[in-house]
């Protein structure tokens, strides 16, 4: 399969001042806030889960709370690749010439970024807990 461009098309290319079309970038903003509150809404849930359990509930199942803490993570991971994805079409665009709405796509993917960090915090927190109760654990043990 032969792929035929104009020379304005090539000298876009080799410039690399390829942009996409307003409707598109429309499409990834609505696609961007879809996903921050759904993002936002992951954090909640994992936010109550870390700031409620006790020592007792991960004494009892540590290796549930060891997979959340690895499922936060890989959430984290896919959230920042999320963000990686907006802020490398924003930044397709000359800072000083962006549209409103690229501007408002990077505004969106800076918060995306802030929730995929506040995720990865809570997931560290919550390996901290799992392997301060597996220091509780081998206490006890020792005790005995």
């Amino acid at each position: 399969m032969k792929i035929t461009i104009t020379e304005a098309q090539y000298q876009k290319l080799l410039e690399g001042n390829i942009t996409y079309a307003p409707e598109k970038i429309d499409d990834f903003v609505e696609e961007a806030q879809q996903f921050l509150n759904n993002a936002r809404a992951l954090k909640n849930k994992y936010y109550m889960n870390v700031t409620t359990l006790n020592i007792s509930d991960v004494m009892e199942n540590e290796v549930g709370f060891q997979k959340l803490a690895e499922k936060m993570d890989s959430d984290h991971n896919v959230i920042e690749q999320k963000h990686n994805r907006y802020a490398d079409i924003v930044n397709m665009y000359d800072f000083m010439e962006e549209p409103e709405n690229v501007k408002y796509l990077g505004k969106l993917s800076d918060r995306i970024y802030d929730v995929s960090d506040d995720i990865y915090q809570l997931s560290q927190a919550l390996e901290e807990i799992v392997s301060s109760v597996r220091y509780l654990r081998r206490m006890s043990d020792d005790k005995k």
